[in-house]
């Protein structure tokens, strides 16, 4: 690291300020660039010191005006309107702020410029067919890795809107399920059924017609930057030349890319120390194939609908992430060695699992990580599709022996007589478990009418709690780890439904060692709450436990 001193030091009383420009540059590599600019206001010691940084960070945000009451209407200010403000000055384009830090780096006369080690750059909305736009990230990328010392680290979004509109829903329900569960029921027609199918066709259409026209197409010569070790960019278009060099590569993340020519394929052939790798969002990608000399230690799939096939050597791999609608991929091992997965995501979007040969699909995916020791599972239900036939009595299906954390997110229906046969049967294949978290989501209900009042925004909450409900629990059921191994329950955004309440009564009153208990209530009066708290305090064996409630 540099030690130079661009600027006169404080004898006294600033021993910041006596630091050198390299541990001085360091220091502000953590702030984004335009705040890391503003240290030159602080003395003269301070002036040269962007020199030293060498990270770039920039993120364009929507940042509107203050309004103001003028004439019983509100409007934006008088500072953002140029025909009353004499000295309004526009806001600076995102792209020349983004310049005027990279300039700002060569400015200073007096002090060495240190190598850039990292250009991070998330656009707001990017349009790819602005040739403006296009050319200076083209600019910047060149800049990067003209500027780049022994290592690169290059992060470029163009869009930060979701990237995935896959809602979780459950199966739809019969009158009488939907009115035991104070749902409403709809009215829709068998024409205006057809009519909104035909315009999400029409809509998914424009979409993928023009997402191929504002794409922007990476330069070729950033995939021959040796220093490159991350490189995460999209929404764009790949078209990487015949001869790839990204010797140092190892984290890679695609995002909303294109695969045109099998280009994914040919780029991460081009990566012999890969080891993460996340695809996110491309959905044209069918299949994933992955060279024998890889060794992926993290492998991330976020809502590639359309993928088909994994083919990769799995053998190293630690971390893996799925999120997506079923059914999930299937995977093709190259060899037969034992997986040493230790931490799997999976997170189902989308309607609810029900049919038995998805379900089989998902029970072969388990087979991935017999060994995994935490495991977070998401569904429209909570535990369905796993619960129902996946943790059965199959023989097929792995015992999780050195599972030691679980995480369990859904929906709970208010009366739903099933959830304790279902986390049952998923308990019953983790006898090693310590850690048992339940994240009850909320039952999205759309009413007719969209007017909303103060009260009714004030008084609005989740909380279901009947004090006069009946409890009824298995009698007889005793799970091992529950007995002898769970020392910690998490419930969080509880609601206090019938089901709910069960499930918890049934959890806390068969942990026999558990030594913490975390409960997260849902929004609602307090007077509520407390009743639902002093509820769970008597269903908890050890009373020397610690319990906390928010």
């Amino acid at each position: 690291m540099d030690c130079h001193q661009s600027g006169p030091v404080p004898a006294v009383g600033d021993r910041l300020s006596s630091l050198c420009d390299g541990v001085l540059g360091r220091i502000l590599s953590f702030l984004p660039s335009d705040e890391a600019a503003r240290a030159a206001v602080l003395s003269r010691r301070w002036r040269h010191i962007f020199a030293a940084v060498d990270v770039i960070s920039m993120k364009e945000t929507a940042e509107r005006p203050i309004p103001e009451w003028e004439d019983g209407d509100w409007s934006p200010g008088g500072y953002d309107r140029p025909d009353v403000d004499p000295f309004y000055v526009p806001s600076q384009p995102f792209v020349n702020r983004v310049n005027a830090a990279m300039l700002g780096r060569i400015r200073a006369p007096r002090a060495p410029i240190a190598p850039l080690r990292s250009l991070r750059v998330a656009f707001k909305e990017f349009e790819g067919t602005d040739a403006r736009s296009t050319t200076a990230v083209d600019e910047w990328l060149s800049y990067a890795t003209i500027q780049a010392g022994d290592e690169l680290h290059v992060d470029l979004c163009f869009d930060q809107e979701p990237f995935c509109e896959n809602t979780y829903a459950l199966r739809p329900p019969d009158v009488n399920e939907m009115v035991d569960n104070h749902m409403e029921v709809p009215d829709h027609d068998d024409d205006d059924m057809e009519e909104v199918e035909d315009s999400d066709d029409d809509m998914e259409d424009e979409v993928s017609a023009s997402t191929e026209e504002t794409e922007y197409l990476v330069p070729s010569f950033l995939f021959r930057c040796t220093a490159l070790r991350t490189l995460r960019i999209g929404p764009c278009s790949l078209n990487p030349p015949a001869a790839i060099s990204l010797p140092l590569l190892d984290t890679l993340l695609l995002a909303d890319v294109s695969d045109k020519n099998a280009a994914i394929k040919w780029l991460v052939s081009g990566c012999p120390r890969l080891a993460d790798l996340t695809l996110q969002a491309c959905n044209n990608v069918t299949k994933l194939s992955v060279p024998h000399t890889t060794r992926l230690r993290r492998l991330v799939l976020r809502c590639c609908h359309y993928l088909e096939v994994v083919d990769a050597d799995l053998s190293e791999l630690r971390v893996f992430e799925y999120r997506g609608i079923v059914p999930p991929p299937s995977f093709r091992r190259r060899t037969n060695n034992p997986s040493r997965i230790t931490s799997c995501v999976l997170d189902f979007c989308g309607e609810e699992v029900s049919d038995p040969g998805n379900l089989v699909r998902i029970r072969n995916l388990f087979h991935l990580f017999p060994s995994a020791t935490h495991l977070q599972l998401k569904s429209a239900r909570l535990g369905a599709g796993v619960g129902h036939g996946v943790f059965s009595s199959a023989p097929a299906f792995p015992v999780l022996a050195t599972l030691r954390e679980l995480e369990l997110t859904g929906i709970v229906l208010d009366k739903d007589t099933t959830i304790i046969a279902t986390v049952t049967r998923i308990l019953e294949r983790t006898p090693s478990l310590e850690i048992l978290s339940l994240f009850f989501m909320p039952v999205l209900v759309e009413t007719k009418s969209k007017t909303l009042h103060k009260e009714d925004i004030v008084n609005e909450h989740w909380l279901k709690y009947d004090p006069y409900a009946t409890l009824i629990l298995p009698v007889g059921k005793k799970i091992r780890c529950l007995r002898k191994k769970t020392k910690e329950i998490n419930l969080v955004h509880y609601q206090g439904a019938l089901a709910q309440r069960m499930l918890a009564k049934f959890l806390l009153c068969s942990a026999a060692v558990v030594g913490e208990v975390f409960c997260d209530f849902a929004k609602g009066p307090l007077t509520m709450q407390t009743q639902l708290m002093e509820e769970i305090r008597g269903w908890v064996m050890n009373k020397s436990a610690n319990m906390m409630f928010f």
